[in-house]
Protein backbone atom coordinates (compact mmCIF):
# COMPACT_ATOMS: atom_id res chain seq x y z
CA UNK A 1 0.00 0.00 0.00
CA UNK A 2 1.26 3.48 -0.83
CA UNK A 3 -0.01 7.04 -0.76
CA UNK A 4 -1.95 6.93 -4.01
CA UNK A 5 -3.31 3.48 -3.24
CA UNK A 6 -4.64 4.92 -0.01
CA UNK A 7 -6.59 7.44 -2.07
CA UNK A 8 -8.11 4.66 -4.16
CA UNK A 9 -9.17 2.25 -1.45
CA UNK A 10 -11.34 4.62 0.64
CA UNK A 11 -13.35 5.62 -2.43
CA UNK A 12 -14.18 1.94 -2.84
CA UNK A 13 -15.03 1.54 0.82
CA UNK A 14 -17.11 4.69 1.06
CA UNK A 15 -19.66 3.34 -1.39
CA UNK A 16 -21.09 1.05 1.25
CA UNK A 17 -19.89 2.67 4.44
CA UNK A 18 -21.71 1.39 7.54
CA UNK A 19 -22.36 3.76 10.38
CA UNK A 20 -20.58 3.49 13.68
CA UNK A 21 -22.70 2.50 16.62
CA UNK A 22 -22.76 1.23 20.17
CA UNK A 23 -23.18 -2.40 21.06
CA UNK A 24 -24.33 -2.53 24.65
CA UNK A 25 -21.54 -0.43 26.18
CA UNK A 26 -22.17 2.56 28.39
CA UNK A 27 -20.75 5.85 27.18
CA UNK A 28 -17.94 6.21 29.68
CA UNK A 29 -16.93 2.58 30.23
CA UNK A 30 -15.82 3.53 33.71
CA UNK A 31 -16.17 1.68 36.99
CA UNK A 32 -17.81 -1.67 37.58
CA UNK A 33 -20.42 -1.50 34.81
CA UNK A 34 -18.13 -2.58 31.96
CA UNK A 35 -19.70 -5.52 30.20
CA UNK A 36 -18.54 -9.00 31.20
CA UNK A 37 -20.81 -11.07 28.99
CA UNK A 38 -19.72 -14.70 28.89
CA UNK A 39 -17.60 -15.30 25.81
CA UNK A 40 -18.64 -17.67 23.03
CA UNK A 41 -17.20 -17.59 19.53
CA UNK A 42 -15.35 -14.40 20.44
CA UNK A 43 -13.27 -16.18 23.08
CA UNK A 44 -9.63 -16.84 22.15
CA UNK A 45 -8.37 -20.34 22.82
CA UNK A 46 -7.27 -20.87 26.40
CA UNK A 47 -9.29 -18.04 27.94
CA UNK A 48 -12.27 -18.63 30.18
CA UNK A 49 -14.54 -15.65 30.61
CA UNK A 50 -17.44 -17.67 31.95
CA UNK A 51 -15.36 -18.46 35.02
CA UNK A 52 -14.61 -14.80 35.62
CA UNK A 53 -15.59 -13.43 39.05
CA UNK A 54 -18.60 -11.12 38.94
CA UNK A 55 -16.82 -8.07 40.26
CA UNK A 56 -15.73 -4.65 39.05
CA UNK A 57 -12.31 -4.03 37.58
CA UNK A 58 -11.55 -0.78 39.28
CA UNK A 59 -13.46 -0.90 42.56
CA UNK A 60 -12.41 -4.23 44.06
CA UNK A 61 -8.74 -3.83 44.90
CA UNK A 62 -8.64 -7.36 46.27
CA UNK A 63 -9.66 -9.00 43.01
CA UNK A 64 -6.74 -10.68 41.23
CA UNK A 65 -6.97 -12.16 37.74
CA UNK A 66 -4.67 -15.13 37.19
CA UNK A 67 -2.81 -15.46 33.89
CA UNK A 68 -1.74 -19.08 33.80
CA UNK A 69 1.28 -19.90 31.66
CA UNK A 70 1.63 -23.57 30.78
CA UNK A 71 4.98 -25.34 30.76
CA UNK A 72 4.34 -27.68 27.81
CA UNK A 73 5.93 -26.34 24.63
CA UNK A 74 3.65 -25.61 21.67
CA UNK A 75 6.67 -25.79 19.37
CA UNK A 76 9.14 -23.22 18.07
CA UNK A 77 8.00 -19.61 17.83
CA UNK A 78 7.47 -18.17 14.35
CA UNK A 79 9.77 -15.18 13.95
CA UNK A 80 8.64 -14.64 10.36
CA UNK A 81 5.62 -12.91 11.88
CA UNK A 82 7.92 -9.97 12.67
CA UNK A 83 8.52 -9.07 9.02
CA UNK A 84 8.35 -5.63 7.46
CA UNK A 85 8.06 -3.81 4.13
CA UNK A 86 10.36 -1.49 2.24
CA UNK A 87 9.82 0.24 -1.11
CA UNK A 88 12.18 2.00 -3.48
CA UNK A 89 10.35 5.34 -3.66
CA UNK A 90 11.36 8.46 -1.66
CA UNK A 91 14.79 6.96 -0.94
CA UNK A 92 13.13 3.89 0.52
CA UNK A 93 10.81 6.15 2.51
CA UNK A 94 13.78 8.06 3.96
CA UNK A 95 15.89 5.01 4.83
CA UNK A 96 18.73 5.76 2.38
CA UNK A 97 20.98 8.60 1.34
CA UNK A 98 21.36 9.83 -2.24
CA UNK A 99 23.80 7.01 -2.99
CA UNK A 100 21.41 4.29 -1.87
CA UNK A 101 23.24 3.48 1.36
CA UNK A 102 21.06 2.87 4.41
CA UNK A 103 21.42 5.72 6.90
CA UNK A 104 23.39 4.40 9.90
CA UNK A 105 20.85 5.49 12.51
CA UNK A 106 17.97 3.90 10.56
CA UNK A 107 19.92 0.66 10.16
CA UNK A 108 20.76 0.51 13.86
CA UNK A 109 17.12 1.09 14.81
CA UNK A 110 15.85 -1.63 12.47
CA UNK A 111 18.51 -4.04 13.72
CA UNK A 112 17.46 -3.36 17.31
CA UNK A 113 13.81 -3.81 16.38
CA UNK A 114 14.55 -7.11 14.67
CA UNK A 115 13.37 -7.61 11.08
CA UNK A 116 13.61 -11.29 10.12
CA UNK A 117 11.78 -10.85 6.79
CA UNK A 118 11.59 -7.89 4.41
CA UNK A 119 9.16 -7.42 1.49
CA UNK A 120 10.12 -5.44 -1.64
CA UNK A 121 9.79 -3.46 -3.97
CA UNK A 122 6.58 -1.92 -2.63
CA UNK A 123 2.87 -2.23 -2.56
CA UNK A 124 1.24 -0.59 -5.56
CA UNK A 125 4.64 0.42 -6.94
CA UNK A 126 5.49 -3.22 -7.53
CA UNK A 127 2.90 -3.10 -10.34
CA UNK A 128 5.29 -0.93 -12.38
CA UNK A 129 8.64 -2.24 -11.14
CA UNK A 130 11.23 -3.44 -13.65
CA UNK A 131 13.94 -5.63 -12.17
CA UNK A 132 16.42 -4.92 -14.97
CA UNK A 133 16.22 -1.16 -14.32
CA UNK A 134 16.88 -1.70 -10.62
CA UNK A 135 20.28 -3.39 -11.10
CA UNK A 136 21.85 -0.73 -13.30
CA UNK A 137 24.66 1.31 -11.68
CA UNK A 138 23.05 4.03 -9.61
CA UNK A 139 24.52 6.84 -11.70
CA UNK A 140 22.98 5.46 -14.89
CA UNK A 141 19.94 3.75 -13.40
CA UNK A 142 16.67 4.79 -15.06
CA UNK A 143 14.41 6.97 -12.97
CA UNK A 144 11.23 5.45 -11.60
CA UNK A 145 7.82 7.05 -11.38
CA UNK A 146 6.16 7.56 -8.04
CA UNK A 147 2.40 7.29 -7.68
CA UNK A 148 1.92 10.90 -8.68
CA UNK A 149 3.84 10.19 -11.90
CA UNK A 150 6.89 12.18 -10.76
CA UNK A 151 10.28 10.78 -11.78
CA UNK A 152 12.50 9.76 -8.88
CA UNK A 153 15.90 8.10 -8.54
CA UNK A 154 15.62 4.44 -7.61
CA UNK A 155 18.09 4.63 -4.73
CA UNK A 156 17.01 1.29 -3.27
CA UNK A 157 17.38 -1.06 -6.19
CA UNK A 158 17.62 -4.83 -6.05
CA UNK A 159 21.28 -4.87 -4.99
CA UNK A 160 20.75 -2.34 -2.22
CA UNK A 161 17.67 -4.18 -1.01
CA UNK A 162 19.48 -7.50 -0.83
CA UNK A 163 22.39 -5.83 0.96
CA UNK A 164 19.89 -4.48 3.50
CA UNK A 165 18.42 -7.98 3.96
CA UNK A 166 21.93 -9.29 4.59
CA UNK A 167 22.69 -6.57 7.15
CA UNK A 168 19.39 -7.19 8.97
CA UNK A 169 19.57 -10.98 8.77
CA UNK A 170 16.22 -10.82 6.96
CA UNK A 171 14.74 -13.25 4.47
CA UNK A 172 13.64 -11.58 1.22
CA UNK A 173 10.00 -11.50 0.13
CA UNK A 174 9.67 -10.39 -3.49
CA UNK A 175 6.41 -9.01 -4.93
CA UNK A 176 6.25 -9.46 -8.69
CA UNK A 177 4.84 -7.13 -11.35
CA UNK A 178 1.85 -8.91 -12.90
CA UNK A 179 0.72 -5.85 -14.86
CA UNK A 180 3.59 -5.18 -17.27
CA UNK A 181 5.95 -7.91 -16.12
CA UNK A 182 6.25 -11.34 -17.72
CA UNK A 183 7.11 -14.84 -16.47
CA UNK A 184 10.50 -14.39 -18.14
CA UNK A 185 11.09 -11.23 -16.09
CA UNK A 186 10.21 -13.16 -12.94
CA UNK A 187 12.55 -16.06 -13.65
CA UNK A 188 15.37 -13.69 -14.64
CA UNK A 189 15.01 -11.94 -11.27
CA UNK A 190 14.91 -15.29 -9.49
CA UNK A 191 18.03 -16.50 -11.28
CA UNK A 192 19.86 -13.25 -10.52
CA UNK A 193 19.08 -13.49 -6.81
CA UNK A 194 19.50 -17.20 -6.19
CA UNK A 195 21.75 -18.60 -8.93
CA UNK A 196 24.19 -15.97 -10.19
CA UNK A 197 24.68 -12.68 -8.35
CA UNK A 198 23.23 -13.66 -4.99
CA UNK A 199 25.59 -16.55 -4.15
CA UNK A 200 28.62 -14.45 -5.13
CA UNK A 201 27.59 -11.64 -2.78
CA UNK A 202 26.45 -13.83 0.08
CA UNK A 203 22.84 -12.70 -0.12
CA UNK A 204 20.14 -14.72 1.64
CA UNK A 205 18.17 -16.97 -0.68
CA UNK A 206 14.88 -15.52 -1.92
CA UNK A 207 12.42 -18.29 -1.07
CA UNK A 208 9.23 -16.22 -0.79
CA UNK A 209 7.64 -14.76 -3.95
CA UNK A 210 4.30 -12.97 -4.14
CA UNK A 211 2.44 -13.16 -7.45
CA UNK A 212 1.40 -9.51 -7.70
CA UNK A 213 0.08 -6.90 -5.28
CA UNK A 214 -3.62 -6.36 -4.55
CA UNK A 215 -4.84 -7.36 -8.05
CA UNK A 216 -8.40 -7.24 -6.70
CA UNK A 217 -8.11 -3.42 -6.64
CA UNK A 218 -7.88 -1.16 -9.67
CA UNK A 219 -4.20 -0.32 -9.83
CA UNK A 220 -3.00 3.25 -9.37
CA UNK A 221 0.51 2.38 -10.55
CA UNK A 222 2.03 5.05 -12.83
CA UNK A 223 1.95 4.64 -16.58
CA UNK A 224 -1.36 2.81 -16.85
CA UNK A 225 -4.60 3.74 -18.50
CA UNK A 226 -7.64 1.58 -17.79
CA UNK A 227 -6.88 -1.42 -15.60
CA UNK A 228 -7.45 -4.42 -17.83
CA UNK A 229 -6.22 -7.04 -15.38
CA UNK A 230 -9.54 -8.79 -14.87
CA UNK A 231 -9.72 -11.69 -12.39
CA UNK A 232 -9.63 -14.11 -15.32
CA UNK A 233 -6.63 -12.41 -16.93
CA UNK A 234 -4.83 -12.25 -13.60
CA UNK A 235 -5.45 -15.98 -13.16
CA UNK A 236 -3.94 -16.71 -16.58
CA UNK A 237 -0.83 -14.66 -15.83
CA UNK A 238 -0.57 -16.12 -12.34
CA UNK A 239 -0.62 -19.67 -13.72
CA UNK A 240 2.16 -18.85 -16.18
CA UNK A 241 4.28 -17.16 -13.52
CA UNK A 242 3.78 -19.88 -10.92
CA UNK A 243 4.72 -22.53 -13.48
CA UNK A 244 7.82 -20.63 -14.63
CA UNK A 245 9.14 -19.99 -11.12
CA UNK A 246 8.54 -23.58 -10.07
CA UNK A 247 10.50 -24.84 -13.08
CA UNK A 248 13.57 -22.91 -11.92
CA UNK A 249 13.28 -23.87 -8.25
CA UNK A 250 10.60 -26.24 -6.94
CA UNK A 251 11.49 -25.38 -3.32
CA UNK A 252 10.13 -21.82 -3.52
CA UNK A 253 7.15 -20.74 -1.43
CA UNK A 254 4.77 -18.87 -3.70
CA UNK A 255 2.02 -16.55 -2.46
CA UNK A 256 -1.18 -15.76 -4.37
CA UNK A 257 -2.94 -12.47 -3.43
CA UNK A 258 -6.59 -12.98 -2.45
CA UNK A 259 -9.34 -10.84 -0.96
CA UNK A 260 -12.90 -11.45 0.12
CA UNK A 261 -15.44 -9.13 -1.51
CA UNK A 262 -16.46 -7.41 1.71
CA UNK A 263 -15.79 -7.04 5.41
CA UNK A 264 -18.49 -6.05 7.88
CA UNK A 265 -20.81 -5.33 4.97
CA UNK A 266 -18.39 -2.97 3.26
CA UNK A 267 -16.93 -3.68 -0.21
CA UNK A 268 -13.18 -4.24 -0.06
CA UNK A 269 -12.49 -4.94 -3.74
CA UNK A 270 -13.09 -3.07 -6.99
CA UNK A 271 -13.32 -6.35 -8.91
CA UNK A 272 -16.23 -8.27 -7.35
CA UNK A 273 -15.95 -12.05 -7.44
CA UNK A 274 -12.15 -11.91 -7.60
CA UNK A 275 -11.60 -14.62 -4.99
CA UNK A 276 -14.06 -17.10 -6.49
CA UNK A 277 -12.70 -16.61 -10.00
CA UNK A 278 -9.07 -16.92 -8.98
CA UNK A 279 -9.59 -20.01 -6.83
CA UNK A 280 -11.35 -21.65 -9.77
CA UNK A 281 -8.96 -20.63 -12.56
CA UNK A 282 -5.56 -20.71 -10.86
CA UNK A 283 -4.72 -24.38 -11.27
CA UNK A 284 -0.98 -24.22 -10.58
CA UNK A 285 -0.16 -25.00 -6.94
CA UNK A 286 0.70 -22.22 -4.51
CA UNK A 287 1.76 -22.51 -0.88
CA UNK A 288 0.48 -19.23 0.54
CA UNK A 289 -2.57 -16.99 0.34
CA UNK A 290 -1.34 -13.39 0.58
CA UNK A 291 -3.84 -11.18 2.42
CA UNK A 292 -4.01 -7.52 3.45
CA UNK A 293 -6.97 -7.62 5.84
CA UNK A 294 -5.06 -6.26 8.84
CA UNK A 295 -5.71 -2.55 8.19
CA UNK A 296 -8.26 -2.00 10.96
CA UNK A 297 -10.67 -0.65 12.11
CA UNK A 298 -10.86 2.20 9.49
CA UNK A 299 -13.52 4.72 10.57
CA UNK A 300 -14.90 5.02 7.05
CA UNK A 301 -17.42 7.77 7.65
CA UNK A 302 -15.27 9.67 10.16
CA UNK A 303 -18.20 9.46 12.58
CA UNK A 304 -16.82 7.40 15.48
CA UNK A 305 -16.06 9.14 18.76
CA UNK A 306 -12.64 8.60 20.28
CA UNK A 307 -13.99 6.14 22.91
CA UNK A 308 -15.69 4.11 20.18
CA UNK A 309 -12.62 4.26 17.98
CA UNK A 310 -10.42 2.92 20.76
CA UNK A 311 -12.78 0.06 21.54
CA UNK A 312 -13.12 -0.94 17.89
CA UNK A 313 -9.34 -0.97 17.60
CA UNK A 314 -9.16 -3.31 20.58
CA UNK A 315 -11.65 -5.60 18.79
CA UNK A 316 -9.67 -5.47 15.56
CA UNK A 317 -7.75 -8.73 16.10
CA UNK A 318 -11.01 -10.60 16.72
CA UNK A 319 -12.46 -9.20 13.49
CA UNK A 320 -9.30 -10.23 11.67
CA UNK A 321 -9.53 -13.75 13.07
CA UNK A 322 -13.08 -13.99 11.75
CA UNK A 323 -11.76 -13.10 8.30
CA UNK A 324 -9.16 -15.87 8.60
CA UNK A 325 -11.95 -18.34 9.31
CA UNK A 326 -13.82 -17.17 6.21
CA UNK A 327 -10.68 -17.50 4.08
CA UNK A 328 -9.91 -20.90 5.59
CA UNK A 329 -13.33 -22.22 4.62
CA UNK A 330 -13.05 -20.94 1.04
CA UNK A 331 -9.49 -22.21 0.55
CA UNK A 332 -10.25 -25.64 1.98
CA UNK A 333 -13.32 -25.90 -0.24
CA UNK A 334 -11.56 -24.77 -3.41
CA UNK A 335 -8.18 -26.44 -2.82
CA UNK A 336 -8.92 -29.52 -0.70
CA UNK A 337 -5.84 -31.24 0.64
CA UNK A 338 -3.48 -28.42 -0.40
CA UNK A 339 -2.97 -26.98 3.12
CA UNK A 340 -2.57 -23.41 1.86
CA UNK A 341 -1.15 -21.20 4.62
CA UNK A 342 -1.56 -17.46 5.16
CA UNK A 343 0.92 -14.69 4.45
CA UNK A 344 -0.19 -11.35 5.88
CA UNK A 345 2.07 -9.32 3.61
CA UNK A 346 0.74 -5.93 4.75
CA UNK A 347 -0.96 -4.74 7.94
CA UNK A 348 -1.03 -1.66 10.15
CA UNK A 349 -3.45 -0.09 12.62
CA UNK A 350 -5.60 2.29 10.58
CA UNK A 351 -8.09 4.27 12.61
CA UNK A 352 -9.00 7.50 10.80
CA UNK A 353 -8.94 8.30 7.07
CA UNK A 354 -9.81 11.97 7.35
CA UNK A 355 -7.11 13.11 4.92
CA UNK A 356 -8.44 10.88 2.16
CA UNK A 357 -12.00 11.91 2.89
CA UNK A 358 -10.86 15.52 2.60
CA UNK A 359 -9.31 14.92 -0.82
CA UNK A 360 -12.35 12.95 -1.98
CA UNK A 361 -15.06 15.34 -0.80
CA UNK A 362 -13.52 18.82 -0.54
CA UNK A 363 -10.95 19.61 -3.26
CA UNK A 364 -10.80 23.24 -2.09
CA UNK A 365 -9.62 22.37 1.42
CA UNK A 366 -7.41 24.80 3.30
CA UNK A 367 -3.97 24.05 4.70
CA UNK A 368 -5.43 24.26 8.21
CA UNK A 369 -8.00 21.59 7.32
CA UNK A 370 -5.27 19.38 5.88
CA UNK A 371 -3.08 19.72 8.98
CA UNK A 372 -6.04 18.85 11.20
CA UNK A 373 -6.89 15.84 9.03
CA UNK A 374 -3.32 14.50 9.05
CA UNK A 375 -3.21 14.87 12.82
CA UNK A 376 -6.46 12.93 13.14
CA UNK A 377 -5.11 10.15 10.95
CA UNK A 378 -2.05 9.84 13.17
CA UNK A 379 -4.23 8.10 15.75
CA UNK A 380 -2.77 5.05 14.00
CA UNK A 381 0.48 5.92 15.78
CA UNK A 382 -0.98 6.02 19.25
CA UNK A 383 -0.80 3.65 22.19
CA UNK A 384 -4.00 2.09 20.84
CA UNK A 385 -2.15 1.31 17.61
CA UNK A 386 0.65 -0.33 19.58
CA UNK A 387 -1.81 -2.49 21.54
CA UNK A 388 -3.47 -3.54 18.28
CA UNK A 389 -0.13 -4.63 16.79
CA UNK A 390 0.86 -6.57 19.91
CA UNK A 391 -2.46 -8.38 20.11
CA UNK A 392 -2.55 -9.17 16.39
CA UNK A 393 0.93 -10.69 16.61
CA UNK A 394 -0.22 -12.76 19.59
CA UNK A 395 -3.18 -14.04 17.60
CA UNK A 396 -0.97 -14.95 14.63
CA UNK A 397 1.58 -16.65 16.88
CA UNK A 398 -0.96 -19.14 18.19
CA UNK A 399 -2.24 -20.12 14.73
CA UNK A 400 -0.59 -23.02 12.93
CA UNK A 401 -1.69 -21.88 9.47
CA UNK A 402 0.09 -18.50 9.32
CA UNK A 403 3.47 -18.56 7.61
CA UNK A 404 4.52 -14.93 7.86
CA UNK A 405 3.46 -11.33 8.44
CA UNK A 406 4.98 -8.07 7.20
CA UNK A 407 4.17 -4.72 8.81
CA UNK A 408 3.54 -1.82 6.41
CA UNK A 409 6.14 -0.44 6.47
CA UNK A 410 9.66 -0.03 7.82
CA UNK A 411 9.80 3.74 7.49
CA UNK A 412 7.65 6.84 7.11
CA UNK A 413 4.93 6.33 4.53
CA UNK A 414 2.33 8.92 5.57
CA UNK A 415 0.89 7.64 8.87
CA UNK A 416 2.30 4.22 8.10
CA UNK A 417 5.81 3.09 8.94
CA UNK A 418 7.52 1.76 12.03
CA UNK A 419 9.84 4.77 11.90
CA UNK A 420 8.79 8.29 10.99
CA UNK A 421 10.54 10.34 8.31
CA UNK A 422 13.22 11.35 10.82
CA UNK A 423 13.90 7.76 11.88
CA UNK A 424 12.07 8.00 15.22
CA UNK A 425 10.28 4.77 16.25
CA UNK A 426 6.52 5.20 16.42
CA UNK A 427 4.40 3.43 19.08
CA UNK A 428 3.56 0.43 16.84
CA UNK A 429 7.31 -0.10 16.40
CA UNK A 430 7.64 -0.44 20.17
CA UNK A 431 5.06 -3.23 20.06
CA UNK A 432 6.87 -4.91 17.16
CA UNK A 433 10.15 -4.83 19.06
CA UNK A 434 8.51 -6.10 22.26
CA UNK A 435 6.92 -9.01 20.38
CA UNK A 436 10.31 -9.74 18.85
CA UNK A 437 11.88 -9.90 22.30
CA UNK A 438 9.25 -12.44 23.38
CA UNK A 439 9.18 -14.57 20.23
CA UNK A 440 12.32 -16.56 20.90
CA UNK A 441 12.59 -20.23 21.72
CA UNK A 442 9.35 -22.13 22.35
CA UNK A 443 5.78 -20.88 22.37
CA UNK A 444 3.91 -21.51 25.63
CA UNK A 445 0.17 -21.96 26.20
CA UNK A 446 -1.84 -19.33 28.09
CA UNK A 447 -5.09 -19.85 29.97
CA UNK A 448 -7.13 -18.28 32.75
CA UNK A 449 -10.16 -16.08 33.23
CA UNK A 450 -10.41 -12.61 31.75
CA UNK A 451 -12.89 -9.74 31.99
CA UNK A 452 -14.47 -8.71 28.71
CA UNK A 453 -15.79 -5.58 27.01
CA UNK A 454 -18.57 -4.84 24.58
CA UNK A 455 -17.29 -2.91 21.57
CA UNK A 456 -19.14 -0.90 18.90
CA UNK A 457 -19.50 -1.27 15.16
CA UNK A 458 -16.89 0.96 13.48
CA UNK A 459 -15.82 0.74 9.87
CA UNK A 460 -14.59 -2.73 8.98
CA UNK A 461 -14.93 -4.04 12.55
CA UNK A 462 -18.33 -5.29 13.63
CA UNK A 463 -19.71 -4.95 17.15
CA UNK A 464 -18.56 -7.58 19.64
CA UNK A 465 -20.22 -8.44 22.93
CA UNK A 466 -17.19 -9.96 24.67
CA UNK A 467 -13.71 -8.76 23.76
CA UNK A 468 -11.14 -10.11 26.25
CA UNK A 469 -9.61 -7.36 28.34
CA UNK A 470 -6.41 -9.35 28.91
CA UNK A 471 -4.45 -11.21 26.23
CA UNK A 472 -0.97 -12.67 26.61
CA UNK A 473 1.82 -13.89 24.35
CA UNK A 474 4.20 -16.26 26.15
CA UNK A 475 7.44 -17.98 25.14
CA UNK A 476 10.41 -19.65 26.81
CA UNK A 477 14.02 -19.38 25.71
CA UNK A 478 16.29 -21.61 27.75
CA UNK A 479 15.22 -21.06 31.33
CA UNK A 480 13.70 -17.60 30.80
CA UNK A 481 9.97 -17.09 30.31
CA UNK A 482 8.99 -13.92 28.46
CA UNK A 483 5.52 -12.40 28.27
CA UNK A 484 3.80 -9.60 26.39
CA UNK A 485 0.46 -8.74 28.01
CA UNK A 486 -2.11 -6.45 26.42
CA UNK A 487 -4.60 -4.78 28.76
CA UNK A 488 -7.41 -3.24 26.73
CA UNK A 489 -9.70 -1.63 29.28
CA UNK A 490 -9.97 2.11 28.51
CA UNK A 491 -10.30 3.41 32.08
CA UNK A 492 -9.74 0.77 34.78
CA UNK A 493 -6.56 -0.73 36.15
CA UNK A 494 -6.42 -4.47 36.77
CA UNK A 495 -4.42 -6.63 39.17
CA UNK A 496 -2.97 -9.87 37.82
CA UNK A 497 -0.97 -12.81 39.11
CA UNK A 498 1.14 -15.35 37.23
CA UNK A 499 0.72 -18.71 38.98
CA UNK A 500 3.19 -21.36 37.91
CA UNK A 501 5.96 -18.88 37.10
CA UNK A 502 8.74 -18.03 39.52
CA UNK A 503 8.90 -14.24 39.71
CA UNK A 504 11.95 -13.90 41.94
CA UNK A 505 14.40 -11.94 39.82
CA UNK A 506 11.76 -11.12 37.21
CA UNK A 507 11.53 -7.67 35.65
CA UNK A 508 8.48 -5.93 34.21
CA UNK A 509 8.02 -2.85 32.04
CA UNK A 510 4.85 -1.05 31.04
CA UNK A 511 3.89 1.05 28.03
CA UNK A 512 0.98 3.36 28.77
CA UNK A 513 -0.24 6.93 28.39
CA UNK A 514 -2.88 9.19 29.88
CA UNK A 515 -4.76 9.13 26.56
CA UNK A 516 -4.69 5.94 24.50
CA UNK A 517 -5.24 7.92 21.28
CA UNK A 518 -2.74 10.72 21.89
CA UNK A 519 -0.05 11.09 19.21
CA UNK A 520 3.03 13.16 18.45
CA UNK A 521 4.88 12.18 15.30
CA UNK A 522 7.69 14.67 15.88
CA UNK A 523 9.45 12.82 18.70
CA UNK A 524 9.77 9.61 20.66
CA UNK A 525 7.07 10.54 23.15
CA UNK A 526 6.07 7.06 24.36
CA UNK A 527 8.55 5.11 26.48
CA UNK A 528 8.63 1.85 28.42
CA UNK A 529 8.69 2.38 32.19
CA UNK A 530 9.51 -0.02 35.07
CA UNK A 531 6.50 -1.79 36.60
CA UNK A 532 6.78 -3.15 40.16
CA UNK A 533 6.06 -6.80 40.94
CA UNK A 534 4.73 -6.90 44.50
CA UNK A 535 4.02 -10.22 46.23
CA UNK A 536 3.81 -11.97 42.88
CA UNK A 537 1.24 -9.52 41.53
CA UNK A 538 1.24 -6.68 39.05
CA UNK A 539 -1.10 -3.70 38.75
CA UNK A 540 -1.66 -3.04 35.06
CA UNK A 541 -2.75 0.50 34.16
CA UNK A 542 -5.65 1.05 31.76
CA UNK A 543 -4.84 0.65 28.05
CA UNK A 544 -1.34 -0.70 28.48
CA UNK A 545 1.22 -3.20 27.28
CA UNK A 546 3.39 -5.05 29.79
CA UNK A 547 6.65 -6.90 29.09
CA UNK A 548 7.91 -9.44 31.64
CA UNK A 549 11.19 -11.38 31.70
CA UNK A 550 11.15 -14.13 34.31
CA UNK A 551 14.24 -16.35 34.69
CA UNK A 552 13.16 -19.72 36.07
CA UNK A 553 15.14 -21.74 38.60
Amino acid sequence: MTRAALMLLPLTLLAGCPTSGRAGLDASLEGPDADRVAMDAEQPQGLDASAAPDAGLGEDAGLVWAIEIGSASLGPVNRRLLGNNVQWVDHADHLTNEQGAILPDRLATLQAMGVPLLRYPGGTLSDAFRFTDSIEPLASRPLGLDLQGVAQPMALGTNEYMSLCKQLGAEPLITLNLYSGTPLDATAWLSYLNLTEGPQRGWPKAVYWEIGNEPYLTTSAPGYGPDELTPAEFSRRANETLRALRAVDPTLKLALPVRLDSMNGTPTVTKPGFLDTVLELVTEPFELAAIHDGYLPVDLGDTASDPDLFLATMAGPLAFEEELRRYRARLDEAKPGNAVRFALTEYHPWLKIRTMLLYATNPDFTMEELIEAVDADHRANSLAGAIYVADLLRLLSYRSDVELAAFWSASGNYVFGALNDQGVPRPPALALQAAGEVLRGELLPVSGATPTLSTPNVGLVRAFSAVPTLTTLAAREGTTVRLLIAHKHPSDAIRVSLPGIALQGATARVLTAADALSRDDSRAWLQWQPLPIVNGRLDLPPHSLVRIDAPQP
